[in-house]
């Protein structure tokens, strides 16, 4: 249960740290300019930032911005062919949450078509007493799959359980023997679908192998879902090692506790005998007299 709980808060620290990181590049006065006119974008400008936003943190496979309407303004690495494309997949995810937003997982259209999770920002420029904020566009960063295969394997091994993070559709992010290049969905699996639903807990359950002990539990913020598992005869050797030495002590304990009874015994007797000797001794005394 604790290295569940513990890799759902990694995984939210993680990704909602690059949703920061994303959103502190969103804000930057120089990209806010760039993009003030829909009509007349600074495209070195933004691609400037967009390089810079790239290079920031491993993992972030492409870094991008979009208009408001969804269609790419400009993507780093180059790729040319989608420059204009419509991507929607997590557009009114971004829209519904007012922003920052975690995406499902998805296949990049970018070089390489790498399947990542987008963390997503809106561009406004500052809001004052007499002029709200407006929107200018949408900054995105793409992070790979790998970076968070590679965390969550990490965490597990140094734990000894497997784990599974799955995002909100019950799709599998990182999973033991599963490619990130795979799409993989487990809405089905009651455990995930309870992490999803905000529920977390422990079970066991039967597979080929034998009894498993389960744990799930949702990633906050992201409404994504991870399960951790150990064999069950594996989650209670310490146990059957605990009993083990337990009864070695108790065995100790009762030869010695044993022993010091046959002592005391022993004593006892020998001071019976020593009193009645000396009250034979006296009587033999006495009648001399």
């Amino acid at each position: 249960r604790s290295a569940t709980s513990l890799s759902a808060v990694a995984v939210e620290h993680e990704l909602q740290g690059l949703a920061e990181l994303v959103d502190s590049y969103g804000t930057r006065p120089t990209l806010v300019a760039a993009m003030l006119d829909s009509d007349h974008l600074d495209r070195e400008a933004i691609r400037f930032h967009l390089r810079e936003l790239q290079e920031a943190r491993p993992g972030i496979a492409t870094a991008f911005a979009v208009r408001t309407d969804g269609r790419l303004i400009d993507i780093v690495p180059p790729t040319p062919s989608i420059v204009g494309v419509d991507f929607r997949d997590w557009y009114l995810g971004l829209v519904g949450s007012g922003g920052p937003y975690v995406s499902a997982a998805y296949e990049s259209a970018a070089t390489g078509q790498p399947r990542v999770v987008a963390a997503t920002v809106f561009v406004r420029t500052p809001s004052t007493p007499g002029a709200p904020a407006r929107l200018l566009g949408i900054l995105v960063a793409a992070y790979g799959l790998e970076a968070i295969q590679r965390q969550v394997e990490d965490f597990a091994a140094s734990q000894g359980v497997e784990l599974v993070v799955t995002d909100q559709r019950g799709v599998v992010i990182a999973s033991p023997g599963v490619s990130p290049d795979d799409e993989v969905s487990l809405e089905d699996d009651p455990l995930v679908q309870a992490a999803l639903d905000g529920r977390s807990g422990v079970t066991s359950r039967q597979g080929k192998d034998g009894s498993t002990l389960s744990a799930y539990a949702p990633v906050a913020g992201l409404g994504w879902a991870v399960v951790g598992g150990v064999p069950e005869a594996e989650a209670m050797a310490p146990v059957g090692r605990l009993r083990t030495t337990v009864l070695g002590l108790a065995a100790v304990l009762g030869a010695v506790l044993g022993a010091g009874l046959l002592l005391l015994a022993m004593v006892l007797r020998r001071l019976k005998t020593a009193e009645e000797r000396r009250t034979e001794l006296a009587s033999i005394v006495d009648s001399s007299e």
